[in-house]
């Protein structure tokens, strides 16, 4: 999950992004839909004589909340003109990972009994109150930032996006393209910008139209005999791993996790499924707790955040060893102890082990790797990922090698390709550190004391 940035910090990864200056052409002509910059649409009517007849000016508009009301009664101007899109006053409104952009555009069947989804919003306008000089400050700008990155992870399918800044004099227009990971940026008068800003909604241009699935048919059980397909609005994209995508869901009005599985094999669901059911029944606690399933999907209860150094705490660490201590008895062993694994329940301030695809219990014979092989074992790593007979000293050397990157996120491993480079790395980092290496010796004798 992005971290939110302070507005110094928001000028600084503003000044530290490249960007490309680009002007209204570029908009019009990358995309699918090949606008080109003679097409550029003149302003409504209806439009024009709105900012004719309330003309937004310094004097009359230095406070938010009037800028606000102002671009509210144009945006209801431009609504009458688009096909079935709506603008949103959202600057109360903490829908986008607790941001609150001023005015976001949806489809209008994608706004459903008020809610607000970053999933399916279409591009964000932020305001600002008007100034002495041209342009914007760099933490301003770099808020814009904040919402690409939010963006970006919401909708994993969509190539180009685009965002929009004006204060009623300026108009500015900050895009990236995940593709080239490219950032632009265009400054322009508030008429040019209303321009573009109105055509590229209109011909529904790539850079302010989302793209992905919205809901989810879920074939839910009332008996082993029957069952019923039910449509599944999904709220929020939470994270994608190897064989799954996650979301956030409501089930019978709480908020939930449903996990779609994508991997082939018909058997993945229902491992998981009894392994979660095995925990439950054994009282372990700290895991996810199951709600119900179909063959390819897995709904669960809490909706967690990810863990940093922020929120990291001893008890947390406590509570992991606690639930490997626990597992490790029946035995189940989880074979994938990462740092995107850990997750927090915010009403609990309780830790939660997530993802347990990989598990297996009581093996009776080897098995075939299944993990992050950046934190894997070197009982692993030894034998090439190969297959191998499950030990608790396996999930203790990953528990060790989460804690460490938890606590030094700037130590996160990159690109390691190899068994041979994985266990150098770990072994550059943790050998000359006495605790860390103690921690290691003690994860080798299944010592978790």
């Amino acid at each position: 999950e992005y971290e939110l940035e302070g507005s110094v910090t928001r000028a600084n990864v503003y000044k530290n992004t490249a960007f490309e200056t680009v002007d209204c052409e570029y908009y019009l002509t990358q995309c699918e839909s090949n606008l080109y910059a003679s097409q550029l649409n003149f302003l409504p009517l209806n439009v024009k004589s709105y900012m004719q007849r309330e003309q937004i000016s310094n004097q009359t508009h230095q406070t938010e909340a009037a800028v606000q009301d102002w671009f509210n009664k144009l945006m209801t101007q431009f609504s009458s003109r688009w096909d079935k899109i709506t603008a949103k006053d959202t600057h109360d409104v903490g829908y986008l990972n607790g941001l609150m952009p001023d005015i976001s555009i949806f489809k209008t069947e994608d706004v459903v009994e008020g809610a607000y989804i970053p999933l399916v919003v279409q591009t964000i306008l932020e305001l600002k109150v008007q100034k002495r000089h041209t342009g914007f400050f760099n933490e301003e700008k770099g808020q814009l930032i904040d919402y690409i990155r939010i963006l970006v992870r919401q909708q994993p399918l969509r190539k180009l996006f685009a965002i929009f800044l004006s204060d009623g004099s300026y108009f500015y227009v900050m895009s990236f393209n995940r593709h080239t990971k490219e950032y632009q940026e265009y400054l322009t008068n508030l008429t040019e910008g209303l321009r573009l800003f109105y055509t590229l909604i209109l011909r529904k241009s790539d850079f302010v139209r989302a793209i992905g699935v919205r809901s989810i048919t879920f074939n839910f059980k009332h008996s082993h005999t029957r069952s019923r397909s039910i449509n599944i609005r999904l709220e929020e994209f939470l994270g994608q791993g190897s064989s799954a995508d996650v979301y956030r869901i409501k089930w019978n009005n709480r908020p939930a996790v449903i996990k779609i599985i994508t991997d082939p094999d018909d058997s993945v669901t229902e491992r998981e499924v009894g392994i979660l059911k095995l925990l439950k029944n054994s009282n372990v606690q700290n895991i996810p707790e199951y709600v119900t399933h179909d063959s390819e999907k897995i709904i669960m209860y809490p909706v967690c955040k990810r863990i940093n150094k922020k929120l990291f705490q001893a008890k947390h660490v406590r509570e992991l060893l606690q639930i490997l201590e626990k597992i490790h008895s029946i035995p189940i062993y989880h074979r994938d102890v990462r740092p995107s694994n850990i997750m927090l329940d915010t009403s609990t301030d309780s830790l939660i082990l997530v993802d347990w695809g990989s598990a297996v219990h009581n093996p009776i014979s080897e098995v075939t790797y299944e993990g992050t092989s950046t934190y894997a074992s070197n009982n692993i790593l030894n034998n090439d990922m190969g297959p191998y007979t499950p030990q608790p000293t396996d999930d203790l050397h990953s528990f060790v090698r989460t804690m460490y990157i938890l606590i030094n996120p700037l130590r996160q491993p990159k690109d390691l390709k190899s068994s041979v480079k994985i266990k150098d790395y770990w072994d550059h980092e943790l050998n000359d550190r006495p605790l860390w290496k103690e921690m290691l010796t003690a994860a080798d004798e299944n010592n978790i004391e």
